[in-house]
């Protein structure tokens, strides 16, 4: 009996320090006002050269990826009617 007890109060306390690590990570840092306007303005600059060349390589392959869909709803749509024929 005791012995029972004793693997059951140390599987509790196992257990619960398995629970416990994850709470001690580090906390992230905290940003104050006039670091966040900083780190905003650089993220605004970053984002606007990065749109302009993602919305290009966007437009530039938009023509193949519609054909390409068209193609492979086409194929499935062939598929269907030769098994629906007995093909």
């Amino acid at each position: 009996m005791t012995k029972r007890i004793r693997n059951i109060i140390c599987a509790s306390l196992m257990g619960l320090l398995f629970l416990g690590l994850p709470g001690c990570e580090k906390q992230a840092p905290r940003i104050r006002a006039p670091q966040r306007k900083i780190v905003d303005s650089l993220y605004s600059e970053q984002i606007a050269g990065l749109k302009i060349e993602l919305d290009s390589i966007c437009a530039e392959s938009h023509q193949e990826r519609v054909d390409y869909m068209v193609d492979s709803i086409m194929n499935i749509r062939l598929v269907e009617r030769r098994r629906r024929l007995g093909y």
